[in-house]
């Protein structure tokens, strides 16, 4: 089973992303939700390209400080893709 490095599935991710708005799911990747996301657009200054995105294209949004755009993410294999998700190790190691 694939895990964040926060130790959540993506199921888990999307659920607490739900919750609570946005989640931490990597080193310094957070979930958003579409309308998190577009609520938090109003406070972003005119120049900033994401100002004039259309969040509503995708469920949740992947955003980080090392990509220029957020990435849309509707799916569990998108999130653990893009999150860089890893198989869960065992106990023998």
């Amino acid at each position: 089973m694939k895990k964040s490095v926060c130790g959540h599935t993506a199921e888990e991710c999307f659920v607490l992303t739900q919750k609570y708005g946005a989640m931490c799911v990597g080193r310094g990747m957070f979930l958003t939700t579409a309308s998190r996301a577009t609520a938090d657009q109003l406070g972003w200054e005119d120049e900033d390209a994401r100002r004039h995105m259309d969040f509503g294209i995708a469920a949740y949004w992947l955003l980080t400080n090392d990509w220029p755009q957020p990435i849309g993410i509707n799916t569990e294999s998108e999130l653990e893709e893009f999150a860089n998700f890893e198989e869960e190790k065992g106990a023998g190691g």
